[in-house]
């Protein structure tokens, strides 16, 4: 049986409350970040899955003035001997489902997966 404190509901709205103003605050300010930096981290998976759904080399591959845009990650810089692409395959094919999309949309969707 479980102690009278457990059963009151006197203590359970603050800590609800609390749990829910920290839930909204890392919400908006996750937001924010990926509006202001563009979610950098994912970009390189968006390539990775791009290129995959094209049938061509992940790993290796080092964008070229020419290439496709879409394959273009500014943080990947051409001084870097090795792509910023690090992301298993499991998950690459996790994102090339989204791959034709723009950019802009696929943040916006992999926003909403890491909240709902």
């Amino acid at each position: 049986m479980r102690p009278a404190y457990w059963r009151s509901a006197r203590w359970q709205r603050p800590v609800w409350v609390v749990l829910g103003v920290f839930a909204l605050g890392g919400a908006t300010l996750d937001v924010q970040n990926t509006m202001q930096f563009g979610a950098a981290d994912l970009r390189s998976q968006v390539v990775g899955a791009r290129r995959m759904a094209a049938d061509e080399p992940i790993y290796s591959y080092k964008w070229r003035p020419g290439d496709s845009p879409t394959y273009a990650d500014p943080a990947d810089g051409p001084r870097l001997p090795y792509s910023r692409v690090s992301t298993p395959p499991t998950v690459l094919a996790i994102h090339a489902v989204g791959a034709g999309l723009p950019y802009r949309v696929h943040q916006g969707i992999w926003l909403l997966i890491q909240w709902g």
